[in-house]
């Protein structure tokens, strides 16, 4: 089967190179002149230039969107969210086009609406599932609930099949035993924007990993649309949950209090969904012992 990857060349598409199952070829699309991947197959494409895009998809028989602006901050904000939302009617129609009924829409924790609020704003209840409504204000989330709403109607008109994978903050090397990169020690105990996104987070390779399983579980199915949560089973944090709430959100409603033990470490973005339709396992977290390792050294 032919995989058809927009914005394959980034980070998250490259980590679905490396653990492509078997029977699975991949197609990287992405506007980089001079890629990174180590791929045969790479087609020069801006998600907005419809008709490259169509030809792009050509023998292709699934796709996975990733292409994105990724911030409310890359651009001005009418930009990011043209970009993003234009990018994906885009796909929608070039998948149309050549009969194309598989996809998977990288979506976003940002589709709830919080992470990028100017103030920090309570949801109604932890944890966070599928069914919390989304409050989206700003470009970027916005977009991304737009996005769902595209894929949607993408599957009304072609009976085709789609998963949007809500993506908890992505980090390299925070789980599995890669080296530690960028910002994957950090703690997000004290970090006011993490605290706005739950602190959350979800290791690359489980991300791919995850969204390896979504395209499999699309390709099954026909005409439907559901979305995942996918975020790590812990927090990115070395506070216990229980002891973050109290300090940050010691007013909202606890749905599953008893997941929660005073020295439990456990997620507040619920990936119950993806585990039980999926069967997506995040890796053991080594993060913190790892992290405590560098600080003695």
């Amino acid at each position: 089967m032919l995989v058809a990857i927009t914005g394959g060349d980034g980070d998250l598409g490259r980590a679905m190179q490396r653990c492509a199952p078997s029977g699975y070829s991949v197609r990287v699309i992405d506007r980089q002149a001079e890629p990174k991947s180590n791929t045969d197959d790479y087609r020069q494409v801006d998600v907005l230039e419809l008709p490259a895009l169509t030809e792009a998809f050509r023998n292709v028989d699934a796709v996975v969107h990733l292409a994105a602006l990724r911030s409310p901050y890359e651009a001005p904000p009418a930009t990011v969210f043209m970009v993003n939302a234009q990018g994906s009617y885009h796909v929608t129609l070039a998948c149309e086009a050549m009969g194309i009924q598989s996809v998977v829409y990288a979506s976003s924790i940002c589709y709830y609406g919080y992470l990028f609020r100017s103030q920090l704003a309570e949801p109604p209840y932890f944890p966070i599932d599928e069914d919390t409504p989304s409050y989206a204000e700003d470009s970027y989330s916005l977009s991304k609930r737009v996005g769902e709403d595209i894929m949607k109607a993408f599957v009304q008109r072609t009976a085709g099949s789609v998963v949007s994978l809500r993506y908890a903050y992505l980090l390299a090397g925070g789980a599995t035993g890669e080296p530690l990169k960028h910002d994957s020690a950090r703690d997000m105990s004290t970090d006011a924007s993490s605290a706005k996104s739950w602190w959350t987070y979800i290791d690359l390779d489980d991300a791919a990993a995850a969204t390896w399983l979504a395209l499999q579980y699309a390709v099954e199915r026909h005409g439907s649309y559901e979305a995942f949560n996918i975020g790590a089973d812990d927090t990115h944090a070395s506070k216990p949950t229980m002891e973050l709430l109290h300090q940050v959100y010691p007013q909202v409603e606890l749905r599953y209090p008893t997941a929660l033990g005073d020295t439990s470490f456990t997620a507040l973005y619920s990936n119950t969904r993806a585990r039980r339709t999926l069967g997506f396992r995040p890796s053991t977290s080594t993060w913190r012992d790892r992290a405590r390792l560098k600080d003695l050294a």
